[in-house]
C-alpha cells in the first residue's frame, strides 16, 4: 500500500489513505485504525487526556469506537477515523463565536489566544514528527493566503471534496436567496451590516457552501456571511450610521445580564433584565 498523505486546514489535520480502490478498503481501514491508535498513544504520553466521545457513545453506540475527544489544559482535540481517512481537529473554548462551543467556529486557529496557539503548533509539530518517523507520513502545511487567493483556494478544496461540478450545479433557493428575496450570484457586489459594529459594509460575494458566502471587502479582508444578510444597494434605505438587529441586541444584553449576575451586581442585572423586556424575542 502507498504511504498516506497528511495536510493541514485551519487547525485540523487530515490524513488520507493513498489507496481508494474498493478491493483495498479493508486493508486501508486497518491501516487507518493502526495510525489512529498510534496517535492516541502519542497524545497520552504528552499529557493529553483522550477518551471516547461521550455524546457519540450515547447517541450512536454502533459507531462510537471511531470518535475520540481529549484535552491538554485549555487546548482540546477531536479525532475521527473512517475507512479512508483520519481527522484530527484542535480547538479551544476561551475565545469563541458559536454559543455551542469553539469546535463549531470557523477560523479556529485565528481565534486561539496567543499561548494556546503556540501550544497547538507545538503539539502539531510533535505529532507530525511521530507520524513521519513511524509511518513515513509527511505533513503538508497550509499555505497562508489572503483576499481572492484565499477564496479561490478554499473553493478548490470544496470542489475536490464535493465534486468538480459543485459550483456549477443548481443550488437550492435557501442557499442563494439574499435579504431582498432574490438570488445572489458569485461576483455580485453586495451590502450588509457588520454583526460586531453595526456599520454597512460592501464587498464581492463568492459562494462558500450551503447558505454561507464569502464577501471580499475592498481592503482584502474576507468575511464569511449568511446569504440572508446580503443584498444589493437598493435594498437598504440608509447606509450611514450603526444599526443592529433585534437578535444581536438581545444576545448582547443577555450576555451583559449574565455577566452582572456572575459578578453579583444585581442592580445592573435588573436593568439589563428590564432592557430585555423592551426587546421582545421574535416569534
Amino acid at each position: 500500500m502507498s504511504t498516506p498523505t497528511m495536510s493541514e486546514s485551519d487547525a485540523t489535520l487530515h490524513i488520507h489513505s493513498a489507496d481508494h480502490q474498493k478491493a483495498a478498503k479493508h486493508d486501508s481501514k486497518r491501516e487507518m485504525e493502526e495510525i489512529r491508535a498510534a496517535i492516541i498513544r502519542h497524545l497520552r504520553t504528552r499529557g493529553w487526556r483522550v477518551h471516547l466521545d461521550p455524546i457519540i457513545r450515547r447517541r450512536y453506540p454502533i459507531i462510537h469506537q471511531s470518535y475520540h475527544r481529549g484535552n491538554k489544559g485549555l487546548l482540546e482535540v477531536k479525532i475521527e477515523v473512517s475507512s479512508w481517512a483520519i481527522r484530527i481537529e484542535f480547538f479551544q473554548n476561551i475565545v469563541r463565536q458559536n454559543r455551542n462551543g469553539g469546535e463549531y467556529d470557523f477560523e479556529k486557529r485565528r481565534r486561539m489566544p496567543y499561548l494556546i496557539g503556540l501550544a497547538y503548533q507545538l503539539e502539531r509539530n510533535r505529532l507530525a514528527d511521530m507520524l513521519r518517523e513511524r509511518f513515513g507520513i509527511l505533513l503538508q502545511l497550509e499555505e497562508r493566503r489572503r483576499g481572492i487567493h484565499y477564496i479561490m483556494a478554499r473553493r478548490l478544496s470544496i470542489r475536490q471534496s464535493h465534486g468538480w461540478s459543485f459550483y456549477r450545479c443548481e443550488q437550492p433557493l435557501y442557499n442563494i436567496q439574499g435579504a431582498h428575496g432574490r438570488p445572489i450570484h458569485t461576483g455580485e457586489i453586495v451590502y450588509f451590516r457588520s454583526r460586531s459594529t453595526g456599520r454597512m459594509l460592501r464587498g464581492i460575494a463568492f459562494h462558500n457552501i450551503n447558505s454561507m458566502w464569502w464577501v471580499l471587502l475592498p481592503c482584502g479582508t474576507v468575511l464569511n456571511e449568511s446569504v440572508h444578510a446580503l443584498a444589493p444597494r437598493w435594498h437598504f434605505q440608509k447606509l450611514h450610521g450603526r444599526e443592529f438587529s433585534e437578535d444581536i441586541r438581545r444576545s448582547r444584553i443577555s450576555t451583559l445580564e449574565k455577566l452582572a449576575v456572575s459578578n453579583r451586581q444585581y442592580e445592573h442585572a435588573a436593568r439589563f433584565r428590564d432592557a430585555l423586556d423592551q426587546h421582545p424575542k421574535a416569534a
